[in-house]
């Protein structure tokens, strides 16, 4: 050990001293010359790196520290041995090093299953090298033994709730209260297992009990702002036992279903359907239907089934039965897969069911989105018989065995959910791993199943979102290069934003593949020139599994912007393709009647006037940058409705209105295959209606309607005022005097139950099956009298059991009944289909008819001149 000093002679030193010095130089020459000089470069050094345990499927990091004396920029590499797995270049699990700063990086990797090999513990030699910028390198080796904790009895798995999702009438259940989630694990015992509501949970979520335990119960109202957002709403549970960091998760789906508000635009979803009639044998159970709208829809239509017998009469509430989202199988067709029962050979089950669909006719919200819900259907489902010749293949939800491949093909649990997977028989090829694994029929074998055991039940983030560097904005893109890339995913309401070289007068087009019926994803582009917050070209199909965008002429060269979205909470897996060729910036398109003459209808002041009401402007054409100006005469109070209608994916079109002045007075920007303006005229006026290509180069087919009516004039009575029904078109008083007076989708209502309305008068009440087909912002709510029947009128404030006078003053669904002081009741019940806190009995006196009456246990539970008395099954409020 010596200290080395860096000498530097006076040029008054003596000679020995000179000779002295030259000899220690040389004697460290090496030394001196790098410690010594101006220039020197030290090499750096790693810290603080210990040996450490990865687990399959968890994603794990080894946070990397180094030093270097000269304050260098570091570079850092790794190298593992054996090297693992292959993944593909985007796959966040794939082993990665990511630098954070100058001196800082961190070491990712979620093993797979086969990473963990055939004994389910393999130890890899993990070295890290950091080099400084002249070259100089550290290297330290450290130990990453990566164990697979093991399937079968040892792993949690999802029982309950079954299936993807259910159903909610929100007009009958507005809570979800007590939703049954359990998972089972043989090996391992109820207080540790963790089982809750993942991130993000909805806001008043709750699962009950805190405690530790395979069973608990979901509840949760959603509020009006919920429903208003979104009729879809996915929770997630997720189960793991204490103190593991792996959770299996079980995504659920809640579908809610109501009513359009008051004047709404467009027409519902129609629904054509024929029952298959009987089932048998072990596949699911594939229904078939033709459902149309005229605009559109938010999300695929559903298919809520129940092996229960419905109770509810015409009104059947849904609420609780399990769902199914259709696929399309083209053009307005769609099928829905009920999962098979696993019924025993010769056992016949009754299947009910319903097809739910809700249009897209609020593109910012649901309050104006129409649903339409198809009568109770029924089949019959027998066990037993063959499969005829199909099964699914690797990765398909399963239910038994007999579903999946070949004989030994079985149906096993991966991360809490069951998939088809295959024997290991030949080997299982690349980025799959062979596993014993017990089947859901219990059955054990090797079968082949992805290294990650992920058959897209869990979404894992890619490489551009792992280590806390997410491209998530516009300056975090990540750049892409003409082609395809793979293995990209959108996690937990994450958003992925690319960056792609454009040409001027070139053309582009993007494309992401996915499968829907996993997650929708939408798909966004903006390209130079567009405004900096606004991406005019769009993606947002509600069924498909692809979504494509392009521009036939790029403007200017730069970048674009692309960005992938998920529709509501969906996460999914996909890939993304981006091509650029020669551009077509001289398209051909044949311009239509009303611009081949002279000057056109192109700008605003050479209109094509309409005279004739409705108009209809059918077989029009939008060329690229060109716009159609149609004008017509508006007095004031009169309501102008148009409408274009055209194929979307062919290229987007918008409406805009102007009044003569060029103020733009209403507008549709929606990316649907229909755009609907409506306006009440507050001065008499020529307005002029712009149909135009949302971005450039649209060239696109339109059927084009306008129409203008009175303000009394009504389709629905949700669109008349307070104190009127609709009736032929008309808004007209709601009161009436007898059982025919109101038309044929309303009835006359006496003021209590059981009277005539013919002596005592009554009101126009229109045929209803929940409050939200009723004026709620005008304080109708959905009655259900005592013939079973319901009709919107009025609610008050007396609840059941207060005394009342008419219906008008009962909350909610309760009417007046008859009895002494009058009595507030939901009428025309049976079962126990009641509200909480009431019974369904039969009421004493005169009016003799089922209502549901107020629940007690003593007199102090009951108003004043009422009694708390038994009937069958307890005890209600009674004179």
């Amino acid at each position: 050990m010596f200290t080395l000093f860096c000498i530097k002679p006076s040029h008054s030193a003596s000679n020995a001293f000179r000779a002295l010095a030259a000899m220690v130089l040389l004697a460290v020459a090496g030394a001196v010359s790098s410690g010594c000089s101006p220039d020197a470069n030290r090499a750096p050094a790693l810290l603080g790196l210990q040996d450490v345990t990865f687990e399959v499927n968890v994603p794990s990091r080894i946070d990397v520290l180094a030093t270097d004396p000269d304050g260098d920029d570091l570079q850092f590499t790794f190298e593992l041995d054996p090297p693992p797995a292959t993944m593909s270049e985007s796959a966040g699990g794939r082993p990665t090093i990511n630098k954070l700063d100058r001196s800082r990086a961190v070491f990712l990797w979620t093993p797979g299953i086969a990473d963990a090999g055939p004994n389910d513990q393999t130890a890899y030699a993990l070295t890290l090298e950091v080099r400084d910028r002249g070259g100089r390198t550290a290297r330290e080796t450290v130990q990453v033994l990566v164990v697979n904790a093991g399937f079968g009895p040892a792993s949690l798995v999802f029982v309950e709730p079954p299936g993807a999702g259910m159903a909610v009438d929100i007009g009958q259940t507005p809570c979800i209260d007590g939703l049954p989630v359990r998972v089972q694990a043989d090996l391992i015992p109820d207080d540790e297992v963790e089982l809750r509501l993942a991130a993000p949970a909805p806001a008043g979520a709750n699962l009950f009990p805190p405690d530790p335990g395979k069973s608990k119960q979901f509840s949760w109202c959603p509020s009006p702002e919920d429903l208003d957002r979104s009729l879809s709403h996915t929770v997630a549970f997720e189960a793991r036992r204490l103190n593991d960091d792996q959770p299996v998760v079980k995504r659920f789906l809640l579908r809610f279903k109501r009513n359009a508000g008051a004047n709404c635009p467009g027409a519902p979803p129609v629904i054509d359907h024929t029952p298959p009639g009987a089932f048998s044998g072990p596949l699911n159970y594939e229904i078939q239907a033709t459902i149309t709208d005229d605009v559109g829809f938010k999300s695929p239509p559903i298919l809520a089934f129940t092996t229960e017998t419905p109770s509810g009469g015409a009104a059947v509430d849904t609420s609780g039965w399990q769902l199914v989202e259709m696929a399309a199988d083209g053009p307005g067709l769609y099928r829905a897969s009920i999962p098979n029962l696993n019924l025993a050979d010769g056992q016949s089950v009754e299947v009910s069911y319903v097809i739910i669909a809700t249009d897209n006719d609020d593109p910012d919200g649901t309050r104006c989105d129409h649903s339409t819900e198809s009568p109770v259907h029924r089949f019959t489902a027998t066990g037993g018989g063959a499969a005829g010749g199909e099964t699914y293949g690797d990765c398909a939800p399963c239910v038994a065995d007999a579903q999946c491949g070949g004989e030994a093909d079985l149906c096993v649990p991966l991360l809490g959910e069951f998939f088809c997977a295959h024997a290991c028989t030949g080997g299982c090829g690349p980025e799959l791993a062979c596993v014993e694994l017990t089947s859901i029929d219990g059955v054990t074998s090797f079968q082949c199943i992805p290294q990650n055991a992920n058959c897209g039940q869990v979404c894992t983030d890619d490489a551009y979102d792992a280590g806390g560097v997410r491209n998530d904005a516009v300056e975090a893109a990540t750049p892409l290069a003409a082609g395809r890339l793979d293995g990209l995913s959108i996690c937990d309401q994450d958003v992925d934003v690319f960056r792609f070289p454009v040409e001027a007068g070139a053309s582009v087009t993007a494309t992401v593949v996915f499968e829907n019926a996993r997650g929708d994803l939408d798909l966004f582009m903006q390209l130079p020139g567009d405004p900096a917050d606004e991406y005019p070209y769009q993606s947002a199909n509600a069924d498909l599994d692809t979504e494509s965008v392009s521009e036939p002429c790029i403007p200017q060269s730069g970048d674009a912007v692309i960005v992938v979205a998920p529709f509501q909470d969906a996460r999914n897996a996909y890939a993304i393709e981006v091509t650029s060729g020669p551009g077509d910036c001289d398209q051909m398109c044949i311009d239509d009647v009303y611009d081949e003459q002279a000057p056109g209808n192109d700008v605003l002041d050479d209109f094509t006037l309409l005279d004739s009401f409705p108009a209809e402007v059918l077989g029009m054409v939008i060329c690229r940058q060109d716009a159609d100006y149609y004008g017509f005469d508006v007095r004031a109070g009169e309501v102008v409705r148009a409408g274009v209608t055209f194929t979307h994916r062919a290229g987007d079109l918008d409406l805009r209105l102007f009044r003569s002045s060029g103020e733009a007075v209403a507008e549709s920007l929606s990316y649907r295959d229909v755009e609907l303006v409506e306006l009440t005229a507050p001065t008499d006026d020529i307005y002029v209606l712009a149909v135009f290509g949302a971005t450039r180069s649209v060239s696109n087919v339109y059927d084009l309607v306008v129409e203008k009516y009175d303000t009394n004039d009504c389709q629905v009575t949700i669109q008349c005022p307070g104190g009127q029904y609709c009736n032929d078109g008309q808004c007209v008083a709601e009161a009436c005097n007898g059982p025919r007076a109101c038309g044929a989708t309303a009835q006359c209502v006496a003021a209590q139950a059981c009277l005539d309305p013919a002596g005592a008068g009554g009101t126009c009440a229109d045929d209803c099956r929940s409050s939200f087909e009723c004026r709620g912002e005008l304080g109708y709510a959905c009655k259900r009298f005592e013939d079973s029947t319901a009709g919107c009128l009025r609610e008050g404030p007396a609840r059941t059991g207060d005394r009342c006078v008419a219906h008008t003053d009962c909350e909610g669904t309760d009417i007046c009944l008859p009895l002494p002081g009058g009595y507030c009741a939901t009428g025309g019940c049976f079962g126990d289909d009641c509200p909480p806190g009431t019974m369904c009995t039969t009421v004493p006196g005169d009016c003799s008819v089922p209502a549901c009456l107020k629940a007690c246990e003593g007199p102090a539970d009951c108003r004043a001149g009422l009694s708390c008395r038994p009937v069958q099954g307890g005890s209600v409020c009674l004179p």
